[in-house]
């Protein structure tokens, strides 16, 4: 997953990219694992991903323009994503 993501980023879609923590047999991994409460031995997978700042869809009016900027980023993915998954 982590290879998908870097590869449609280096395509120039704005997609969240994972922040690199630590190497596990040779590949680099974005996932650290966190005791969340001092009180419980419980330890929680968190993935860590980079933030992409803006407005999420759902709180702008979908006018004309906003549809047509929804349609190019999501034809921009798909093209970028259109790589057999042999080369990732």
């Amino acid at each position: 997953m982590n290879e998908l993501l870097f590869y449609v980023h280096n395509q120039g879609v704005a997609v969240p990219v994972p922040m690199l923590t630590a190497e596990c047999n040779g590949k680099q991994v974005s996932l650290t694992y966190e005791q969340l409460d001092p009180s419980s031995k419980d330890r929680y997978a968190i993935r860590l991903l980079s933030f992409i700042e803006g407005i999420l869809l759902i709180e702008v009016p979908y006018t004309s323009e906003v549809l047509e900027n929804v349609g190019r980023a999501l034809a921009k993915l798909n093209i970028a994503m259109s790589v057999s998954y042999s080369i990732l």
